[in-house]
């Protein structure tokens, strides 16, 4: 991690969510800070000069993505050090969330500079939301594998899990993913959104197969949010209770460094069934 000296004060970095679609969802509050700031980091310039010209905003941007995060991150830091107060902005949504931001913030916790962060629009949690499927100990598995190896392996894991499960996917990748979906899960009630809070907003429901074949017949446009339904109690005696469910579910979460109490929670309160019970089978190995 990078540690830099300090001269003085250390400025802030602010962490500024902007709209997923309609730029009426903006917040005052992430209005002043752009304003406020001396510097915008912004994943795509021409995107957010948009959104900066809409506003009147003139606050000097540069861009900050996935490839030249690291690169720039000691010039960046070094400036916050300066106390020059800094916001980083997706092109839309909140930074960090399949977006770059975790390094910088990382970094700023490492050299002692204050992070703050706006609350606002986050597509998968939009969706989540609008699907009407029980959210608590849901899933954020963002932008999957394209690799066809890689993304069965994703899906495998995925198939196990009890909670919601919420996927990203670009235009490009909806209908190759969804076919794999169909796939592996063929019976897993699906919920998929696109262009939210935009006038063609639209979600739809079914299983996978059902919904690429209702997609074949409209025009792809922008990106999309899937959202795998919990595992539901009538599967309970093929994917849910049974031992070997369990114990997969557990290897699952100790992979992903989820605690073996937290395991059980989370497949309890997905599955309807007795927290105990799935702790005990949890720790008989």
């Amino acid at each position: 991690m990078s540690v830099i000296s300090k001269s003085k004060k250390a400025g802030t970095l602010y962490l500024i969510p902007t709209p997923i679609g309609n730029l009426g969802d903006i917040t005052l509050r992430a209005l002043e800070t752009m304003k406020s700031v001396d510097l915008l980091l912004t994943e795509d310039t021409r995107v957010t000069r948009k959104l900066l010209t809409h506003f009147e905003i003139k606050t000097r941007t540069i861009s900050y993505h996935g490839f030249s995060e690291k690169k720039k991150l000691d010039q960046i830091l070094k400036m916050l050090l300066n106390n020059k107060s800094i916001a980083l902005v997706s092109d839309a949504g909140m930074p960090g969330i399949s977006d770059p931001g975790t390094i910088l913030v990382s970094a700023c916790y490492e050299n002692d500079i204050p992070v703050k962060v706006l609350p606002g629009a986050s597509a998968g949690i939009t969706a989540l939301v609008a699907s009407g499927f029980e959210i608590e100990g849901h899933l954020f598995a963002g932008f999957l594998p394209k690799k066809k190896s890689e993304l069965d392996k994703k899906l495998d894991e995925l198939k196990i899990f009890p909670g919601a499960v919420v996927i990203y996917v670009s235009v490009h990748q909806v209908q190759t993913l969804l076919k794999n979906l169909a796939a592996v899960m063929p019976d897993r009630f699906v919920h998929v959104a696109r262009e939210m809070t935009k006038f063609f907003e639209e979600h739809i429901r079914g299983t996978a197969s059902d919904i690429s074949g209702i997609l074949d017949s409209k025009k792809p446009k922008g990106e999309y949010v899937i959202i795998l339904k919990p595992l539901s109690l009538d599967k309970k005696g093929q994917e849910g209770e049974d031992e070997t469910g369990i114990l997969k579910f557990l290897d699952y979460c100790l992979s992903q460094g989820i605690s073996v109490k937290t395991a059980a929670n989370l497949y309890a309160k997905a599955n309807g069934v007795n927290r105990s019970a799935v702790y005990r089978v949890m720790n008989s190995r």
